[in-house]
């Protein structure tokens, strides 16, 4: 299945807000749970061994230094948030924008006037149908938005639904 479809800048705004959201969600997703556990572990575990190594007179250096690795952590997920927004912003462009969307049985291809991908299945986190748009959200908070008129008719933009229900059920 095959969609054509001009992208606006409203549709675009669509995109940055369900991003956002998207970003506040993927707390809940596997890899950036396991990835805060994983650093949660590293730390606790590396404070442990350090404290029986440490005189108590410098288990203060200990203390600076768990916070400064907490401080990089969270600088770092507010940098790529950062950089999520300003790559949608600058990816906007002039308007409106063509794209073209295929459903395949490795995943989507997309193509736009700033580039084409092949987003395969396994990076494809949610799809939302919101009465304006479906929002097909992938891994890292990227988001494209597909508006109404991209459908000729409800029963295309159901179809088109389905197809992508289809193709996200595990084998």
């Amino acid at each position: 299945m095959e969609l054509h479809f001009d992208l606006r800048d409203d549709d675009v705004r669509v995109a940055q807000r369900a991003a956002s959201r998207t970003w506040q969600r993927l707390a809940g997703h596997w890899s950036i749970t396991a990835t805060g556990v994983l650093h949660w572990m590293c730390v606790g575990a590396f404070v442990v061994c350090v404290l029986d190594q440490v005189p108590p007179d410098r288990q203060w250096l200990l203390l600076g230094l768990g916070v400064a690795m907490l401080a990089t952590f969270w600088a770092t997920l507010l940098l790529q948030h950062h950089r999520l927004k300003t790559r949608l912003r600058a990816g906007a462009g002039p308007f409106p924008q063509a794209h073209h969307v295929r459903i395949d049985t490795d995943g989507l291809a997309m193509s736009s006037v700033t580039g084409s991908t092949h987003v395969p299945w396994s990076r494809v986190i949610d799809v939302q149908s919101l009465p304006d748009h479906v929002l097909l959200q992938f891994a890292q908070g990227v988001c494209l938005p597909i508006p109404r008129h991209a459908f000729p008719d409800a029963g295309a933009r159901d179809a088109f639904l389905a197809a992508l229900a289809a193709h996200r059920q595990p084998a």
